[in-house]
């Protein structure tokens, strides 16, 4: 007899890796995030942050889902004693669109009341409600946004037509009272609350600025598309996070407002129902919709750019090339400025004024501005001929045609205002009514191969073939490696000319295989549609696909069950092409159908409860059984054993691995491990250690993974309309053999007294079992480093090597790792690169330093990647970065998963970019701090998690201002790996050395300034107050630190005791008494340099006498340093002002232009805020 005892440590782990926000089982599993990382850097510091960063995009964690919220879709709407009786109270209604979203009651469950509104008839589907989130920078500053000079838009306007085009900006709300677009909203709503207006937000602002800022206004810059109306809908309410159903309902209010373009720079990972349904309702509406592909800087699939119809946007910079930041890959369709966007923005301090951004958010509303100038000239084109048009005239920017990068290219306007509508072509598109009629028969056939091309927009190949009750009919279908294809499964029963039954398969990527069974369940047609999921085509024909039909009258059943194994006699073993996913519930005796069919048919008293919660649900799938004895004797000691599992289209496969212990005569079997990462249409492998002699069960299945733990969060939902049969057999392989000694004595390095294998040597299963759990919960925390003389130890077990050389092993146990220890004598870019030649397999690598000063290793790289998406685990297998001269780098082996290896690892490491370190490195430490002054010092980010530490003793009390400045790439760099071109966001620390003694005493760590407002190639400013006799520490590090920029900076330290200009003269109703003379180099040219100096009450303000000898038009600017928000006042020669100018944030110079006649006025500077600088700026009239 054989009794399963229990999941042991796949359970637990299975729900950890569910519900983790970070990478999975291993500490070298993942980067840490940037706000860890800054935490670590500040605590290798011995300093304690009491603040944090005050302006930033990265500080928000990302949120799934509600907490306490699900979307109930069904046929016939819900009564309120329906909801009730569930345990759910109706929150909206969405009648159009046949949603509830309802919300838990008191303290059920959400996956209890889940299962009560499963069990309703009139419910068709339930769904957690998502979270989605911003996807996110005279017209005097006109000639300054590089976008518009890109897209030469003064030559695009000019061929665009005179009708006035509706946008909806689908964000947070847009400033109503900006002088760039008060004249251009045409409604403005709130989502979530009707009788509201919009909360003015600086993203939807933005947003709005980039497609329709007001031209000709003489402040700022101006749209792509400046004739638009805006139609602003508030859907985040200041929020970072807004849920699935208020992005449908922003959808909705945007069809009733009658808008021609819909613009969503928002996204989330979740393909949200009701968000899917919405957008299909906007598009059947005659709407186009633009959307921003996300910045996830990656092959991800966001939504809902990635919806059908929708126009998916991805950002280009300034030299049109891929933004590091843009999401890439088969959802793009084209690319658009996207880095550094100059737009109107909204400012809680300040109220209007402007910014730069950077983001797919602002890409999006670039190409949504040019859908608004193509339809100021052609009102009645379709979104499908929107599509066309943008597709078919973008310039090509990567591999020659459309390419996974930038899609079909960066949108041309002239091309696409220049377009003639007439060359169109049909929308090919078929209506479901119609899908019958036109569908290509394919007459009688056992097995049928079809080969087509995707060749047009909306292109939907349809076949069709007659099928007997219970008949059987496997579809596969491959395409070519950059199209990702699907294919749709429509059941016409006999007579009708309506679907009784619709399944959409698309479950694998790009370049791979689809797959399903179905079975008729009467008799009637089957028709397979083929298309693209993402709306791509190739008129050059390049997007090929094979699709292959095979029926049968019967399943293709191997036999195989937990009754009746497979027994393996001897390893290796490979079986052979005969076993298959039989769904267990298509075979199950008919009464176990009539009673799985029963089940969802429940009575208003058949709500779950207590009862019902322990009963077994029956899930779809299969599971096959492997049994094997590991082969030689216990006195070899431990083998290592892998299994592989080959892949199945349309198969999301799992491989269990059970341990048989034989107890009086009965056979107990507990589950060790299981390996279910790929995901569709991939294989799986599982590598362990056992004793010769022992006995396991390897157990092959697609059955959905059940756990209450898991359905809480948002990672359970079994789909019962999805096939999990195929005739496409697996295979699978078992192999052991001896590894030898471990290379470096630490099997793992989480402070455990022995390693779980040891435990099975013993026979101690349960023990083993045990152990992996703590191994693999201690792995969550990679940075905990708790034993000093643990930690030595690791330095001094790891293996040291040269370079040009590297490292090589296996991963002998589950924890193994493997550690490697590297002095490079100079600082330069290094690259490692992973053996991938057959019989080796590339490891995770983390590589960390040994901080003296923090008694503990840093982080400082890793080259595993998480794909947020699926929650799969791969490895970088290639990967570059700056290492420091002297410094020691120990480099840390493992699997992803934390199993042990059946196959070897080899790294080599080799100079990529030598001598790229400052002047002042290695100046990492307090102790070797670099004396500085007054004068500026250049530095750079070179080496991975550098940070670069000054000492400054000024001598005297007073007020300083430190500066990082980021400046340009050197031309030596320009052929380096991409990252470490990439731009630099500095953070300043300002340490006090109270005693001067050039050292940091415990109680002086506290005593600092932590200044972090800007982004990404912005300056960075700090004041402080200085006393005579003690000295500052001025720490510098780059907050995104792992890319280890090349990119330089500029540290400048200036004193704030400048004599004030205009000292003495007094203000009286604008005149001053002895008001600053201008410069004037040319009769129609003033200039002059000024300081804003420190004042005690109210700030500084600098008074210029301006005397205009002849009335003409002129233009004033006031240039100011990062750290001033100018405003200048003209006031005439009786004091009356003229004009203000104070549109501009800080570091943005004001510009205002305006006529003057002659006579005498009187210009007033000063900061906004009345906030000082120890940095000159520059007044110009010309």
């Amino acid at each position: 007899m054989k009794t399963f005892k229990g999941k042991g440590l796949a359970v637990g782990l299975a729900a950890a890796l569910v519900t983790s926000s970070f990478l999975p089982g291993a500490s070298l599993a993942a980067e840490k995030t940037n706000s860890q990382r800054i935490y670590q850097q500040l605590e290798r510091l011995n300093l304690k942050q009491p603040g944090v960063k005050a302006s930033s995009v990265t500080k928000e964690e990302n949120k799934k889902f509600t907490d306490n919220q699900l979307v109930v879709k069904y046929s016939s709407p819900l009564s309120s004693s329906e909801h009730r009786k569930a345990g759910g109270k109706l929150v909206k209604r969405f009648a159009s669109l046949g949603y509830d979203v309802i919300e838990i009651q008191g303290n059920k469950k959400i996956e209890e009341v889940a299962a009560a509104y499963a069990n309703l008839a009139n419910v068709t589907s339930i769904t957690r409600s998502a979270y989605a989130k911003k996807l996110g920078s005279v017209d005097p500053k006109a000639a300054g946004m590089y976008h518009l000079k890109n897209l030469d838009i003064e030559k695009a306007q000019s061929l665009a037509g005179k009708n006035k085009v509706k946008v909806a900006v689908i964000d947070g709300g847009v400033d109503a009272k900006h002088p760039e677009l008060k004249n251009k909203i045409a409604a403005n709503k709130n989502a979530m609350d009707p009788i509201k207006k919009g909360l003015p937000d600086p993203h939807g602002t933005h947003v709005a600025g980039i497609i329709a800022a007001e031209k000709g206004n003489g402040v700022g810059g101006f749209g792509i598309a400046p004739n638009s109306d805006i139609v602003s809908i508030d859907v985040f309410s200041r929020s970072w996070f807004v849920t699935d159903y208020t992005i449908a309902e922003g959808i909705l209010e945007a069809i009733r407002q009658k808008v021609k373009v819909i613009n969503m720079s928002l996204g989330t990972y979740y393909p949200s129902p009701i968000l899917q349904d919405a957008v299909k309702k906007a598009i059947d509406a005659g709407i186009t919709v633009v959307a921003s592909a996300g910045n996830d800087g990656a092959n991800v699939i966001n939504y809902p750019a990635s919806f059908d119809g929708v126009i998916s946007v991805g950002a280009t910079n300034s030299k049109n090339e891929l933004a590091y930041f843009s999401t890439y890959g088969p959802s793009v369709d084209v690319v658009a400025p996207g880095h550094q966007v100059y737009s109107s923005v909204y400012d809680p301090d300040k109220q209007s004024s402007f910014t730069e951004m950077s983001g797919t958010s602002m890409s999006s509303p670039v190409v949504a501005g040019a859908v608004s100038l193509l339809l100021s000239k052609h009102p009645s084109l379709t979104p499908y001929q929107v599509n066309y048009i943008l597709t078919h005239t973008a310039k090509d920017l990567g591999d020659k045609g459309y390419d996974l990068k930038y899609g079909y290219g960066m949108i041309d306007l002239q091309k696409i205002l220049s377009f003639d509508p007439k060359k169109i072509p049909s929308d090919p598109s078929v209506k479901e009514a119609d899908a019958l009629a036109k569908a290509k028969d394919l007459g009688e056939f056992e097995a049928i191969p079809v080969s087509g091309k995707i060749q047009k927009l909306n292109q939907t190949d349809l076949y069709k073939a007659k099928v007997n009750k219970d008949e059987f009919v496997q579809v596969s279908l491959d395409g070519t490696a950059k199209y990702d294809l699907k294919f749709e499964l429509l059941f016409f029963p006999e007579g009708k000319t309506k679907p009784s039954k619709k399944v959409e398969v698309n479950d694998a990527r790009e370049g791979s295989s689809e797959g399903s069974l179905f079975k008729a369940p009467e008799n009637g047609t089957l028709v397979v549609a083929v298309k693209d999921s993402f709306g791509k085509y190739s008129e050059a024909g390049s997007s090929t696909y094979k699709l292959v039909l095979h029926k049968s009258q019967e399943l293709l059943d191997d036999g195989n069950s937990m009754e009746t194994p497979k027994v393996v006699e001897s390893l290796p073993y490979a079986s052979s092409l005969d076993n298959y996913y039989t769904d267990e519930l298509l075979t199950a005796p008919e009464e176990e159908e009539a009673e799985a069919a029963s089940d969802s048919e429940t009575t208003e008293e058949d709500v779950p409860g207590e009862e019902e919660a322990g009963k077994e649900k029956q899930v779809p799938g299969d599971s096959d059984y492997f049994e094997f004895t590991v082969p030689g004797n216990p006195e070899e000691g431990l083998k290592a054993v892998k299994v592989h599992l080959s892949e199945v289209p349309g198969i999301n496969p799992a491989i269990k691995l059970h341990i048989i212990e034989e107890m009086e005569g009965e056979q107990f079997i507990y589950e060790m491990d299981q390996a279910a990462e790929k995901g569709y249409g991939q294989g799986e492998e599982l590598s362990f250690n056992a004793i010769p002699g022992q006995k396991f069960i390897v157990e092959v299945t697609n059955k959905p993974y059940m756990d209450e733990f898991m359905m809480m969060f948002g990672g359970y939902e079994i789909d019962f309309d999805r096939s999990y049969s195929s005739f496409k057999p697996y295979k699978v392989t078992i192999d052991s053999k001896t590894l030898p000694a471990d290379e470096d004595g630490i099997p793992f390095e989480l402070g455990m007294e022995s390693s779980p294998e040891e435990e099975l040597m013993e026979g101690d299963i349960e023990e083993f079992i045990a152990k992996k759990k703590e191994i693999q919960q201690k792995a969550y925390d990679p940075y905990e480093m708790t034993y000093q003389d643990y930690i030595n130890m690791l330095k001094e077990a790891a293996i040291p090597f040269e370079e040009n050389g590297g490292g090589e092993g296996y991963l002998q146990t589950f924890g193994d790792e493997d550690w490697f220890a590297f002095t490079p004598d100079h600082s330069s870019i290094f690259e490692l690169s992973m053996a991938k030649t057959s019989g080796y397999k590339p490891a995770a690598i983390e590589v960390l330093k040994y901080d003296e000063e923090y008694k503990d290793f840093v982080y400082v790289y890793s080259n595993t990647i998480w794909n947020r998406m699926d929650g799969t685990v791969s490895v970088e297998d290639t990967f570059t970065l700056g290492l420091q001269a002297g410094e020691t780098y120990y480099f840390r082996a493992a699997d992803p998963m934390y199993r042990p290896s059946f196959d070897p690892y080899k790294f080599t490491l080799k100079t990529k970019v030598k001598n790229v370190a400052d002047s002042f490195e290695a100046n990492g430490t307090f102790k070797s701090a670099t004396k500085i002054s007054t004068k500026g010092i250049t530095g750079n980010y070179a080496s991975s998690a550098d940070t670069d530490i000054y000492y400054f003793k000024p001598g005297k009390d007073g007020i300083y201002g430190a500066r990082v400045t980021p400046g340009a790439l050197p031309a030596k760099y320009k052929n380096v790996p991409k990252r470490h071109k990439s731009e630099i966001d500095p953070v300043l620390v300002i340490i006090e050395d109270t005693n001067g003694n050039g050292k940091l005493e415990p109680e002086e760590e506290s005593r600092l300034t932590f200044t972090d407002y800007g982004l990404w190639s912005d300056e960075e400013r700090a004041g402080f107050r200085t006393k005579k006799n003690a000295g500052y520490f001025i720490a510098t590090f780059d907050y995104f630190g792992t890319n280890s920029s090349l990119v330089p900076y500029v540290l400048k330290i200036d004193e704030t005791n400048k004599a004030d200009e205009d000292k003495g003269s007094t203000v009286k109703n604008n005149i001053p008494s002895k008001p600053l003379l201008l410069n004037r180099p040319a009769k129609d040219r003033f200039y002059s340099y000024g300081y804003l100096n420190l004042t005690s009450n109210k700030g500084d303000t600098d008074f210029y006498k301006l005397k205009i000898e002849k009335e003409k038009n002129y233009t004033l600017s006031m240039e100011v340093p990062s750290d001033i928000d100018g405003k200048v006042t003209i006031y005439n020669s009786k004091g009356a002002q003229v004009a203000v100018s104070d549109y501009y944030g800080k570091g943005d110079d004001e510009i205002l232009s305006l006529t003057l006649k002659k006579g005498d006025y009187y210009i007033k500077v000063e900061d906004a805020f009345g906030n000082a600088s120890t940095n000159p700026y520059k007044l110009i009239i010309k």
